[in-house]
């Protein structure tokens, strides 16, 4: 394994906590969503240490070393689905392929989550690499889904299996009527073959709404904090 390690790298002190998704109608959790975190310190911010690792050129790397880890930690075998974050800089790199059918273990759970904010520098490649991972039964997300959605018809055309919609969408969400119907409109145009799910549910309130709305899927602080695997036991 040494192509996936790197000096400069050192995920000793890093863990993965777990955010449960629900589903709406029968709130029960049907996937957790797989966050780093530092063994040592309470203030860590992953955004830093994505940053850090993009200064180094090491930010795929990374990713390498985080997937495995959300899947060694990750407990509910063959009843849950698995969401991991993953770069679409990382499914672009030339090996990604490769390592992926070496160590993805629990491939038919796993949802890869591309975070809409990085840029894709190749979306025919990033097409191709979509259409292999699904082969494999993986699915895809499109992660953090924001107000502006410039992009939506690109993330559309890789035929993700979920969409989520940035917090964004559930601010004061039960008090604004203009963003529920903005929120009926979104749903309408991403369409019933892609699954949508709400983040940033922080009042028990928006749940109705959405699924009102035609949202099938809830995450947030309302619902369940991320936590280390053995507080839900």
């Amino acid at each position: 394994m040494g192509f996936f390690l790197d000096k400069r790298i050192d995920i000793t002190n890093l863990t993965c906590w777990y955010q449960p998704i629900y589903e709406v109608n029968t709130m029960k959790a049907f996937g957790f969503e797989a966050l780093v975190r530092s063994k040592l310190y309470r203030d860590f911010s992953a955004i830093d240490l994505f940053h850090q690792a993009e200064i180094q050129r090491t930010l795929t790397i990374l990713d390498y070393q985080l997937i495995l880890k959300a899947q060694q930690l990750f407990r509910y075998k063959n009843t849950h689905s698995l969401f991991i974050n993953i770069f679409p800089s990382t499914l672009l790199d030339k090996k990604f392929i490769s390592w992926w059918k070496e160590f993805s273990s629990l491939a038919p759970q796993i949802v890869l989550e591309l975070s809409e904010e990085e840029p894709i520098s190749d979306w025919e490649n990033l097409k191709s690499v979509i259409k292999v991972l699904k082969k494999d039964k993986v699915k895809i997300a499109v992660d953090d889904m924001g107000e502006g959605y410039s992009f939506l018809k690109h993330w559309l055309q890789l035929e993700p299996d979920y969409i989520k919609l940035d917090r964004c969408h559930m601010t004061n969400l039960v008090d604004n009527k203009v963003k529920q119907k903005n929120l009926e409109n979104l749903v309408k145009v991403i369409g019933p073959s892609i699954e949508i799910i709400a983040e940033g549910i922080e009042q028990i309130g928006c749940l109705e709404i959405i699924k009102n709305s035609g949202i099938r899927y809830a995450q947030g602080y309302a619902l369940g904090r991320p936590a280390p695997f053995d507080n839900f036991y």
